[in-house]
């Protein structure tokens, strides 16, 4: 649920944009890519891992997944989204994802970055987590034409979630009882989704790129 609160409210927030282009860097499965409305006519994913990207194409047959570098991508695209990637980058190569993202972006386009933050433990396949703190330096670092125009904070966990997940979905059985995972779900995104820096569990960041005609 974590997951999917996350990813469905970067969903919202990319429709919101009404662009007709996005690019996912970092896609997956390919489970973001499509959920997009059909409003949007051109979809790319791109992923490191052959794996992922094989699951994205047979999952979401009708849009183009690309398996390699997202700065081998062809093209511009009106977004850019990355979802849980960063924290994955040694820190050697920050600075070069941030260039990737920039030049994938049509001029005025909007970057969305999700990150875990420091309210999660520190997972062993992360380099990183974050406060927004740390971001602000990292994209100083890159010194891209990318300006950061806000912020958010996504799902905070109740205190009855850890025992929700330990009752339905633990090392011995998974339970799926539909109604309850519906009202679950729905308590989740209506009273945990937003959340502020004491508490959220991800971090968003939204970034757009300067146009060639302002200073």
């Amino acid at each position: 649920f974590g997951y999917l609160c996350y990813q469905a409210h970067i969903i919202e927030a990319v429709k919101a944009l009404q662009p007709s282009s996005v690019l996912d860097v970092g896609c997956g499965d390919g489970h973001f890519i499509g959920s997009l409305p059909d409003s949007i006519p051109v979809r790319v994913g791109v992923d490191l891992s052959k794996r992922s990207i094989a699951f994205a194409r047979a999952f979401h047959p009708d849009y183009c997944f690309i398996d390699g570098d997202a700065k081998t991508v062809e093209g511009y695209f009106d977004a850019v989204v990355s979802i849980e990637v960063l924290e994955h980058i040694p820190d050697e190569g920050v600075s070069q994802f941030f260039m990737t993202i920039a030049d994938k972006l049509c001029q005025g386009g909007t970057a969305i970055l999700c990150v875990p933050t420091i309210v999660s433990p520190l997972n062993k396949k992360h380099y990183r987590h974050y406060t927004l703190e740390l971001f602000e330096q990292q994209h100083a670092r890159s010194n891209t034409d990318l300006s950061i125009v806000s912020h958010e904070y996504i799902f905070k966990q109740p205190l009855w979630y850890g025992l929700f997940k330990w009752f339905f979905n633990n090392h011995f059985f998974s339970l799926e009882i539909k109604p309850l995972m519906t009202f679950v779900w729905k308590q989740l995104w209506c009273n945990y989704r937003i959340a502020d820096r004491e508490n959220g569990h991800h971090l968003v960041v939204y970034l757009r790129k300067k146009r060639s005609d302002v200073n």
